[in-house]
């Protein structure tokens, strides 16, 4: 679940490209464009994402096309794997390695009250007064902190959807990171939360939140504290809800997205750009619901 046990992954293990090495032949960790950790491996599909690697110290090594690596004026501080699908070499590997990530750690606090017909996967920390109702599915890399109440039918650690195109289908990638769901925590029946894809990433729900019946949380998601989030709710992957957020019934975010502080999203509301902090947006797509009201009136007026 962690990135302090992962070891060194030489390249050479693992890829059959042409492989033009700088200084080291191995990476530490893997991940995209915006990975925050030492010595790790990426892939860049365009000329953009290529100077994007290469202005971040922590990428030692970028897979890229051999189209790419021609037009290159002088040989980058970085080690090249040319491949003739970055995207795709870069998958294969994850999968190859994701499969070897298991274990069969698990911390159960003696406090926690946890129904018969739940079903716990490995790597799994339940803390203490922990409530967990009938037909819960708590899967692989989850950690859960203490007074969280899980509601029947749930699930957390789920893979999201991810897929790359490989021999003409869709492979779905591996996800190995985690879930960490914090203290005082609701989670209302039927609700879905993945997991993140790296090993390093975690979807996380903070202190205090509720999260409603049927709403889904996606991979690598970040949840404040003090958040609101009704039922039926489609939170995309990568979103970060910052604290204090009240979310209405039925609302679809936008993977990526920022909401920021104190905002309202309003009921049914479609969000494919950021909130201010205190906004109060609606609508499909949403914006600011004021001046949303003042052309409904318009409209109505005329």
């Amino acid at each position: 679940m962690t990135n302090e046990n992962l070891k060194k992954f030489y390249l050479k293990d693992y890829f059959d490209n042409v492989i033009i090495y700088n200084d080291t032949n191995y990476i530490n960790h893997w991940g995209l464009i915006n990975i925050n950790l030492p010595n790790s491996l990426t892939y860049a599909e365009n000329e953009y994402f290529f100077n994007l690697a290469l202005n971040n110290e922590n990428i030692s090594t970028v897979i890229i096309s051999d189209l790419l690596y021609k037009l290159l004026d002088k040989k980058p501080n970085k080690n090249l794997i040319i491949a003739e699908n970055p995207k795709v070499e870069f998958w294969k590997f994850h999968n190859f390695i994701a499969k070897k990530l298991k274990s069969e750690f698990k911390k159960i606090s003696k406090s926690a009250f946890i129904h018969p017909t739940v079903f716990i996967g490995n790597n799994v920390i339940i803390g203490e007064n922990v409530k967990i109702e009938p037909n819960v599915t708590i899967l692989d890399n989850v950690i859960i902190k203490n007074n969280v109440h899980i509601h029947s039918g749930s699930v957390i650690g789920s893979s999201g959807l991810q897929t790359f195109e490989y021999n003409n289908k869709l492979e779905l990638v591996e996800h190995v990171g985690g879930v960490i769901i914090h203290d005082n925590v609701k989670i209302l029946s039927g609700v879905n939360i993945s997991k993140g894809i790296f090993p390093y990433e975690f979807t996380e729900v903070g202190k205090n939140s509720v999260i409603s019946i049927q709403s889904s949380i996606g991979h690598c998601s970040k949840i404040g504290k003090n958040c609101m989030i009704a039922g039926n709710s489609l939170i995309s992957g990568s979103v970060n809800i910052e604290d204090d957020v009240w979310i209405g019934p039925s609302v679809s975010i936008k993977n990526g997205i920022k909401i920021g502080k104190k905002s309202k999203i309003l009921i049914g509301s479609v969000i494919i750009e950021n909130v201010e902090e205190g906004e109060v947006v609606s609508g499909n797509f949403a914006y600011n619901h004021i001046k949303r009201i003042k052309n409904y009136l318009k409209e109505k007026l005329k």
